[in-house]
């Protein structure tokens, strides 16, 4: 894992929101598998002298793979990551730091300041440099981990879905989430993510447009590293727009000094970044 820390104004950003923290549509529970079985202890027992079956072999990789995944995430003290998000030509960079309860965010297209985001103890800010008028909001949140939604909106916010809600901490829904995901998804052959071991899941499942009925697969791609079990990559397909998160970077417990960071103050910003 990278030991480098995350420097974004005086150290660090997160990504946005779109479709709010989860960016594809709630997908169904495992679906049976080919055969008619409706669950993995329904399958028939293996004849290889008391070896576990190929499905409950990948399904017990996933389950543990998913129970790894959130505890990282529970007990860590505090996670910082740079990374990028991509979808068609469009693509913004992000910083972040994230301890529980706190968290600060900033994102950029190619050099520029688009958003920076800072929760602290309940209370939210946002900056977006596009809103002459009113460029920085303050609001309190109805969770202890970040927001649901922002509410400034652009049309690069569904790029960025998820990073305004701290990852980390019991209270943190993220783990939970990703653990869902890994546990209800097909296991893939492992690759390397930025020289990175990873373990890849994939979950999918089918939708109807509304009025028209043309389907739609949706799905969740989910590269963990297989050293650290946090994640290197998340791509998402939802009614046919692919995204693709990259997280970079990645330190672990390595906790910023003081409560200058979980603030935004506009004043200290860099005229570029302004």
């Amino acid at each position: 894992m990278s030991n480098s820390k995350l420097s974004v104004l005086a150290a660090t950003f997160l990504l946005v929101a779109c479709a709010a923290a989860v960016p594809v549509s709630t997908p169904p529970a495992r679906p049976p598998s080919e055969g008619g079985s409706t669950s993995v202890d329904e399958q028939k027992p293996s004849t290889d002298h008391g070896q576990p079956s190929p499905a409950k072999a990948e399904l017990a990789a996933a389950i543990e793979t998913g129970a790894r995944v959130e505890a990282v995430l529970r007990d860590a003290k505090c996670l910082s990551m740079k990374g990028t998000v991509q979808s068609g030509e469009e693509r913004v960079r992000y910083e972040t730091v994230m301890m529980p309860t706190r968290l600060r965010l900033n994102v950029y297209q190619e050099d520029t300041l688009i958003m920076a985001f800072a929760f602290r103890d309940g209370r939210a800010q946002e900056y977006r440099p596009q809103k002459e008028k009113r460029p920085l909001l303050e609001y309190d949140s109805t969770v202890t981990w970040g927001v649901d939604d922002t509410v400034f909106k652009t049309d690069l916010d569904c790029h960025v879905g998820g990073l305004h809600l701290g990852w980390v901490g019991p209270d943190s829904d993220r783990g939970p989430y990703y653990r869902e995901i890994i546990e209800s998804s097909d296991q893939l052959p492992d690759e390397k993510i930025d020289g990175q071991d990873c373990l890849v899941f994939r979950q999918s499942w089918t939708v109807k447009e509304y009025p028209t009925g043309k389907p739609f697969e949706n799905s969740h791609t989910l590269y963990v590293d297989k050293d650290e079990f946090v994640l290197r990559r998340w791509d998402t397909v939802n009614m046919g727009i692919h995204r693709v998160r990259a997280y970079q970077d990645i330190v672990l417990d390595k906790c910023p000094e003081g409560d200058d960071l979980w603030r935004i103050n506009v004043g200290a910003l860099s005229a570029k970044e302004q």
